[in-house]
């Protein structure tokens, strides 16, 4: 993972060559990398669930780049569809920085095998610094309580 910033704002074009979607013509991306660990968590394990089955997680971030505290988090999830080797989720999750909230939302297959998660999901919307964002972000999982994950953000700048 090659984000040597908490925060830094490139081209939409050179984000894209390393695998961010870029608008082109002026546009910026601003990335930002966290690191979260949970310190609570409700509906685990998901083993044997029904569809309907909630579950989420809460807990604290880190900036990846100073390793200091960013903020909080909370994730809810749903269970959409259950498959004999993973679960079809939806989830949405709220991320409070010091510069205000990012939230995002996807849908995604959760292996029933403990395999690592990596997956995206959209990001639709923030406040503060953060209001109106647009873009995506990638999720990394790191154990069951950990995550690392780089916000791909198209900031309109009123």
């Amino acid at each position: 993972m090659a984000a040597a910033a908490a925060l830094a704002t490139v081209p939409a074009g050179v984000a894209s060559a390393v695998g961010g979607g870029g608008g082109g013509g002026g546009d910026k991306e601003t990335v930002l990398e966290i690191t979260t660990e949970a310190t609570d968590r409700y509906g685990f394990p998901l083993t044997d669930v029904p569809v309907g089955h909630g579950f989420g997680i809460a807990g604290n971030s880190t900036s990846t780049a100073t390793g200091g505290a960013y903020g909080t988090f909370g994730s809810a999830c749903v269970v959409q569809r259950v498959e004999e080797t993973y679960l079809v989720t939806n989830c949405v999750e709220t991320f409070e920085t010091p510069r205000g909230q990012i939230t995002t939302q996807g849908i995604k297959n959760e292996p029933t095998d403990e395999s690592p998660l990596e997956f995206k999901e959209a990001v639709t919307g923030g406040t503060g610094d953060f209001a109106h964002a647009t873009g995506y972000a990638c999720f990394e999982e790191q154990s069951d309580h950990s995550y690392r994950i780089t916000f791909h953000l198209q900031l309109d700048n009123r």
